[in-house]
C-alpha cells in the first residue's frame, strides 16, 4: 500500500538503502494477487495525472510490457477512476497498428491497472522539443498520416479520443506512430444520448481543445479533428497556434498564424479546415484528411529543417 510509504522510507534515510527498490516494493505490494503473480515490475517509467507507468515482465505472455497503475490517492476519486476505467474500456476494444494495444485490465481489491504494449521510443511532444522550429515535410507527412489512420479506426469503432495532443502520440524506434491515453474517450452513441460530457462540460488539454469543448456543448468526432489540426499546425510551426493570453478566447474567436513558408499549400489548407470554429465547417471525417494528405508530394519541400 502507498499509505505508509513515508514510514517505509524513514529507515532508509538513516541506513542508506535503495529508495527506488523500496518504492518498487511498495507498488508491488499494492497490486492485487493476480497482478503480483502475473507481473514483475522492472522499473518506473513515469507518472501521469492518474497513474504510475512501469516497465514490467508479463510472466504469462513471457514478454516485457508497460503497466499503468492508478495512483492510490486517486482510488477514491470518482472522476479519476472514471477516466482510468474509460481508458481501459475504450482502448481495449480498439485493435489497430496505430493505437497502443491493451493487453489486460485488472480492477481487483480496489487496485486498478492496465497492461499495455511497451513502446520503445519517444513521443511527439519530446520530438518537437528536440527540433524546436518544426519538422521536415517528410516527417510531418509520415506522422500525420499514421495518426489519422489510428484516429479514423477509433472513430469507425464509435470512439472519440477527446485529448489528441503530442504527448499522447508515441513514436517507436522504427518510426511507427501509436495513439495512447484514451482516458477521456467516450462512446459516440453515449454522447448522442447525453448531449454534453464531463464535469461542467469541459474536459481535455486547453492548448488542443476544440471551441465546443470550451463551451460545454454537445460534441462529436469533429472535436478530435480540431485537436488534430492543432497538432498538424504545431508540427509545421514548432508550437501550437495559441499559447498566450486567453486561450479559450483564441480557440473561440482567433485565427491561427498561416503556415505560409512552413508547409505546402495543400498541407496548410488541410490544417486551416481542421481549425474552423464551427464543426460543420471542418473536415467531416478523418478519412477525408487522409485522402488529402495522400495528394501531397514529399518532394515539394518546406523551409523546416528537422534536427
Amino acid at each position: 500500500s502507498f499509505r505508509d510509504v513515508s514510514k517505509k522510507l524513514a529507515p532508509c534515510v538513516t541506513k542508506g538503502c535503495d529508495l527506488k527498490e523500496v518504492m518498487r516494493a511498495a507498488i508491488i505490494q499494492g497490486l492485487p494477487p493476480e497482478a503480483k503473480t502475473r507481473y514483475d515490475l522492472v522499473k518506473e517509467l513515469g507518472r501521469g495525472a492518474t497513474g504510475v507507468i512501469c516497465k514490467a515482465r508479463d510472466n504469462e505472455l513471457k514478454e516485457i510490457i508497460a503497466l499503468k497503475i492508478l495512483r492510490e490517492e486517486l482510488a477514491g476519486h470518482p472522476e479519476a477512476l472514471r477516466r482510468f476505467r474509460a481508458e481501459a474500456k475504450n482502448a481495449r476494444r480498439l485493435s489497430h497498428v496505430n493505437i497502443v494495444k491493451i493487453i489486460d485490465v485488472g480492477e481487483e481489491l480496489g487496485r486498478n491497472y492496465i497492461a499495455m504494449e511497451l513502446i520503445e521510443g519517444t513521443d511527439l511532444k519530446k520530438r518537437l522539443a528536440e527540433v524546436k522550429t518544426g519538422l521536415a515535410l517528410d516527417e510531418m507527412l509520415n506522422i500525420s498520416g499514421q495518426v489519422c489512420e489510428g484516429l479514423a479506426a477509433a472513430h469507425d469503432a464509435g470512439v472519440m479520443h477527446l485529448d489528441i495532443k503530442p504527448a499522447n502520440i508515441m513514436i517507436t524506434k522504427t518510426n511507427r506512430v501509436k495513439i495512447t491515453d484514451f482516458g477521456l474517450a467516450q462512446m459516440m452513441e453515449q454522447e448522442s444520448r447525453e448531449g454534453t460530457l464531463g464535469v461542467d462540460g469541459v474536459e481535455g488539454t486547453p492548448l488542443y481543445m476544440s471551441p465546443e469543448q470550451f463551451q460545454g456543448l454537445a460534441i462529436d468526432h469533429r472535436a478530435d479533428i480540431y485537436s488534430l489540426g492543432i497538432v498538424l499546425h504545431e508540427m509545421a510551426m514548432g508550437r501550437p497556434p495559441f499559447v498566450e493570453g486567453d486561450i479559450a478566447h483564441h480557440h473561440l474567436h482567433s485565427r491561427p498564424r498561416p503556415l505560409t513558408g512552413r508547409a505546402p499549400e495543400r498541407y496548410a489548407a488541410i490544417v486551416a479546415r481542421c481549425l474552423e470554429k464551427k464543426p460543420e465547417d471542418r473536415w467531416q471525417s478523418v478519412r477525408e484528411i487522409l485522402d488529402e494528405l495522400g495528394k501531397i508530394d514529399a518532394s515539394e519541400g518546406t523551409v523546416n529543417k528537422a534536427g
